[in-house]
């Protein structure tokens, strides 16, 4: 295993892997390396560490002395990933700041409401509007009975509004999939259906994966791995669409989506052959 035998540390970013920064560290510091939870990569010759404010603060506590020193050099590509990480965290922590205030806002959506009220409490309002902002990918991680999926349903209305999707697709425990239908219907002037819904075998589900008209479709974990992945070294069993179907929807939302914490089960790998350009994960 070879090291940095100098008595400087070098930092940068790699384009490839933008979640984590990388060090070129002296050999004799490899304590300080494992205190703070580096990964050696034997192909760069250098460590990992997670782009992180707890792992930065501990690199610089375990390296406070080369800091004084001016022995750490920080690259300009690595200067700029942590100014946007800070920007886009303050803007978060912004949005969160006055959610949980719940102060009275004028923010709504067109097209979602109840007896021609908007029907969301004003933290979720703030949810939706921060779910514009801060991307195309996020978790909502509320504690139930909040309203996760309603937020998520407006954030989805929000942005056909918009004209930046055409169509969400919902993906969900079987138990749940017609209690978000009736959200929809309830709170939105939005079609949706029920993918399976009566259907007796894979060539009518099909049909529904491939039917147009609708701003949302609703499918369970199971429907969307036996229908849209193949299990290696087994007969191909998907819907003669598939390629399609992974290419027609702008945007999931991905109720539970603790049921996809195994990297290589069928339903986790069938989720993320979509190419939809936004995703919202509930939890």
């Amino acid at each position: 295993m070879a090291y940095n035998n100098t008595d400087e540390i070098y930092i940068t970013i790699h384009k490839d892997d933008p979640e984590a920064f990388y060090a070129k560290i002296p050999y004799d510091k490899l304590p300080n390396i494992h205190r703070i939870g580096g990964k050696w990569m034997q192909s760069g010759k250098e460590w990992r560490f997670p782009l992180d404010d707890e792992i930065w603060a501990k690199f610089q506590k375990e390296f406070k002395e080369e800091f004084a020193n001016g022995k750490i050099h920080k690259d300009i590509a690595f200067i700029l990933a942590f100014e946007k990480r800070h920007k886009a965290l303050d803007k978060f922590l912004k949005f969160k700041e006055v959610a949980m205030k719940d102060e009275p806002t004028e923010f709504g959506i067109e097209g979602v409401g109840l007896n021609g009220k908007n029907c969301l409490f004003n933290y979720q309002r703030w949810g939706v509007q921060c779910g514009l902002e801060v991307g195309d990918g996020f978790l909502i991680g509320d504690v139930p009975g909040l309203g996760k999926s309603l937020q998520s349903i407006g954030i989805a209305v929000e942005r056909m509004n918009r004209g930046e999707i055409r169509n969400c697709l919902v993906i969900c425990p079987a138990s749940l999939k017609y209690n978000l239908l009736a959200e929809i219907e309830k709170f939105t002037s939005k079609k949706a259906l029920v993918i399976g819904h009566k259907c007796k075998n894979k060539e009518e589900r099909e049909k529904h994966w491939i039917a147009t008209g609708y701003d949302f479709k609703i499918v369970n974990y199971e429907v969307v791995a036996r229908d849209l992945y193949c299990e290696p070294k087994k007969t191909d069993n998907r819907i003669s669409a598939w390629k399609a179907v992974l290419s027609s929807y702008d945007m999931l939302v991905i109720d539970e989506c603790q049921y996809l914490k195994h990297h290589s089960s069928l339903r986790t790998l069938a989720v993320r052959s979509f190419n939809a350009k936004y995703r919202i994960g509930l939890s």
